[in-house]
């Protein structure tokens, strides 16, 4: 970095930004101008509504995860390690994966899926429906269209309640429900912000041409995207527009998934 000329901050979380002075302030004193600002505060892991889930020190009760970090990657191993059965409550790509590595850890595992089919946002329900077959095949129990309501157990996990009065007993339970973006400091700056921070084609946020958004915290023409390949997109079109090799680059969007390993089964989409 200081060879390339970048200055880091590391372990500096920004406090709020003065659009009018063009600075980024952080506690501490820290305080950085800018003719130009990008926002990539990514997102964090969507937890639904669930009685239950929070235990009387105010944290997940024993045996309850989100799937987003490699420390979650972490405490998910450990825990497997005297765990027997195990609930992934999300049945999109990063659920089918946490599916995918609590199998291999040797657990008995049970997809819950709120939609009609597996991966809807990339699949329609005659490929949802042959995926769900491979997943059987595979030794993944999938359950679909149910609202998990509630995290039973004491002091731990010991099952899951649907909206419908069923329940399934569990020992770990894995929350793989979407993200949310991290919108907190664009809506502190007054930026507009839906489910992201809008942007435009050109990736600047609606009503300010010097600040920018990428990755899972922008919203484009609506959509907000989890997968990886159109955040490299949006990163090399705005590369293309501050460095002045196209100063006209816009992102028009990008397909949901081309090419996808879930399970080790791989799906073509378009």
């Amino acid at each position: 970095y200081q060879e390339q000329g970048v200055t880091l901050h590391a372990g500096v979380r920004i406090g709020w930004i003065d659009r009018i002075s063009k600075t980024v302030h952080a506690p501490g004193g820290v305080a950085a101008q800018y003719d130009k600002l990008v926002i990539a505060t990514g997102s964090s892991a969507f937890v639904p509504p669930l009685e239950g889930l929070i235990g009387d020190a105010g944290t997940y009760k024993d045996g309850a995860f989100v799937f987003r970090t490699l420390d979650d990657c972490t405490n998910i191993t450990t825990y497997a390690a005297r765990a027997r059965k195990a609930a992934v409550i999300g049945g999109g790509l990063l659920g089918l994966e946490a599916a995918r590595g609590l199998l291999n850890l040797g657990l008995e595992v049970h997809v819950v899926h709120l939609m009609p089919h597996l991966m809807e946002l990339q699949l329609d329900p005659a490929a949802g429906t042959m995926l769900e077959r491979t997943m059987e095949q595979l030794g993944v129990q999938v359950h679909l269209e149910k609202m998990t309501t509630a995290v039973l157990g004491e002091d731990r996990v010991s099952g899951i309640a649907f909206k419908d009065g069923t329940t399934l007993d569990c020992d770990l339970l894995v929350i793989a429900a979407g993200i949310q973006p991290n919108v907190a400091l664009a809506r502190q700056a007054g930026l507009h912000v839906g489910r992201g921070i809008v942007v435009n084609d050109d990736l600047s946020c609606r009503g300010d041409p010097d600040v920018y958004a990428i990755g899972e915290c922008a919203q484009h023409r609506g959509k907000v995207y989890g997968l990886v390949a159109p955040l490299w997109e949006q990163a090399r079109v705005l590369a293309d527009r501050l460095t002045g090799r196209d100063p006209h680059a816009r992102y028009e969007g990008s397909k949901v998934a081309t090419k996808l390993k879930v399970m080790g089964c791989l799906l073509y989409t378009s």
